[in-house]
Parts: structure tokens; sequence; C-alpha cells
């Protein structure tokens, strides 16, 4: 899941449906992705080995549950899947159902084996053929997931990576100034959406309906400061040109024709880390300088300070001083550390 794109930040949420809604957070959260991604290959690499497998498949069992709840609190389309996975999940735990019983729940000593009968191979050859063909099915299967995912990574990311937005700053149409930007509004531009697509510079002229924004092929003639913009869209096959000049290092200025109406925009390149707030959060919890003299405490404002307020109460309570202290400080938002 790729990190949500500067478009997508500036649809209204109540537009979004429940898949895309889920599918942006979990963009968002990439910590998460490769905390439940490590969960995932720990369960499959467990269930490889007959000593493990009990627990490997209680590790894919938790996963599959709150991948089935996920599924169906946010509509997604693969729930049915999903089930299936469970039950077959469920269906290999069943075996090993009383001695986790009898282990996590009665506290005793269980005997790990079970009463499954399987097949031994006593001829040493064709105990390394099988596992090695094993090994090999496994291997090989694993290694081409991992290229077609790493693939479609290195291709997103160097979209990503190409990236350039301008937002803008004034819009005329016909001479006519347009100040405010309504919501569905389908004529004046919000924002220019530049990036590079197998080789071939595209832009997207956003506007405040976000949905109906459309994408072209851009062609940029530096010498003669002209952009053409080409249709994405193979059933349109009207072209754009504007004029363009850069009055600074972050402004700039388009002049053109489109379907009629002369639009003249002045735009402001824009970095979106520094611009929404989104993006602006560093996920740290403890800073500790090199000395070790200093712990600073980075929470979110409003989570820290309902939390202290909480504390601070708790332990007011106590009339414990040291622990008053330490709470003052944390409020501050800086411990020192003796």
């Amino acid at each position: 899941m790729m990190m949500p794109g500067f478009v997508d930040l500036h649809k209204p949420v109540g537009d979004l449906t429940p898949f895309n809604l889920f599918w942006l957070t979990m963009g968002y959260g990439k910590p998460y992705q490769i905390f439940s991604g490590i969960g995932e290959v720990l369960g499959a690499v467990l269930i490889l080995f007959r000593r493990t497998k009990s627990i490997g498949l209680i590790i894919i069992f938790i996963i599959l549950l709150n991948v089935v709840v996920i599924n169906y609190t946010y509509v997604i389309g693969v729930l049915e899947f999903s089930i299936l996975l469970l039950l077959v999940t469920i269906y290999l735990l069943f075996p090993y159902f009383k001695n986790l019983w009898l282990f996590f729940l009665s506290n005793q000593f269980v005997n790990q084996s079970t009463n499954l009968p399987y097949y031994k191979i006593s001829t040493p050859w064709k105990k390394y053929t099988v596992t090695s063909l094993g090994l090999i099915v496994v291997a090989s299967t694993f290694i081409l997931n991992i290229h077609a995912g790493y693939s479609r990574y290195t291709k997103f990311e160097a979209i990503n990576n190409s990236r350039n937005f301008s937002t803008i700053k004034n819009f005329v149409i016909n001479n006519d100034t347009l100040k405010y930007h309504i919501e569905g509004d389908t004529v004046g531009w919000r924002f220019w959406s530049e990036r590079v697509v197998q080789e071939k510079m595209m832009v997207t002229l956003c506007v405040m309906d976000i949905p109906a924004s459309k994408s072209y092929f851009l062609k940029r003639d530096s010498a003669g400061k002209t952009l053409t913009l080409i249709p994405a869209n193979k059933n349109d096959t009207s072209q754009i040109k504007f004029t363009w000049n850069d009055l600074d290092k972050t402004n700039w200025h388009l002049d053109g024709v489109i379907e009629g109406k002369h639009i003249i925009a002045d735009l402001q390149k824009i970095d979106p880390d520094s611009t929404l707030k989104l993006l602006k959060v560093k996920r740290e919890i403890f800073a500790v300088d090199k000395d070790f003299q200093m712990i600073e405490i980075k929470f979110p404002t409003a989570f820290h300070e309902q939390s202290i307020a909480t504390i601070k109460y708790f332990f007011l309570q106590q009339e414990n001083v040291d622990t008053i202290l330490l709470v003052n400080s944390l409020a501050r938002g800086k411990v020192t550390a003796n």
C-alpha cells in the first residue's frame, strides 16, 4: 500500500468509499504495514516445521481474523476469500485444540505431539528429493512474490518521487477572476500536479470537484516557453497550449485557451510534506540527546494534554511528592534523567 497522494489527500472524507478510506489510512501507516507483514511472514515460516506448526497457525489465525473483520467493516471485495482462508486455518488448528486448551486455560504441561498421521520417508534419496523439491517450490514462490511486489513498489515510488505540485494563487477565466473556491466546482483549478509515468511527463489539472479533474500528457518547450497538453483520454483529441514564464523560484504564470475560454493562472510551487499537517507529523515518542541528559516527550498536543491531566489527577491522590514532580516535568514536555 502506497502513501496517499497529494490529490487523494484533498478529497473530502465524506466522498470516499469505505474501501478507499481504509486503503488511504493503511497507506499512511507504514509502521503498521511492516508490523503486520512481519507477522504474516513469521506465521508462514513457522508452519513449515512440525515443532512450530501450532504456534505458526495461531499467529496466522489471529492475523486472518483481523483481516476478515477489516474486510467486513470496510466493505472490501475479498471478504469471502479471507473467510475461506480463516476456515482452512481453523481446520489445520483443530488437532491442536485440546493441547492449546490445556496449556493456555488449564495451566497444564502438554505433549507437542498429536495423533495426526504423517508420511515418513525411509529411503534417504527419496527424503532428500522430496525435501529439495519442497524447498524449491517454497523458495521460488517466495522469491517471485517478493520480486513482483518490489517491482510494483519501485514503479510507484519512482512516480511519487517525480511529482511536482503547484497551488493556484490566482485564476482568471475570460477576464473574470475566481476569488473563491467552491466545493463541487468543475471550472476553477485547485492545483497543478506533474509526474513522470513510463518515461512520459503527465499533468493533472485538479479542480474543486476532484473526480472531475483531467489528466494530460505534457510536452514542455523550454525555448519557446510553451506547454502542450494532450488528453490522456484517447476519446478526447483536443490539445491545449499554454505560454508560461517563471516569476521567481517558486511562482510562475500560465496563459492559454481551454474550450474557447481564455485562462490566466498564477501558480506557486509547493512541497506537500511541508504544506499538509498530516505529512508534517513525525512519529517520535522519546528524543534522547547524545549524553542521555534529557528525554523529550513528543506526543501530539491534544493527546499529551489529556494524558498528563489524567495521570496527574491519579498521582495527586497518592500524595507522592517525587511522582508529582515527575508528572509536572512531563506536563512541561521534558524529563531530566539522573
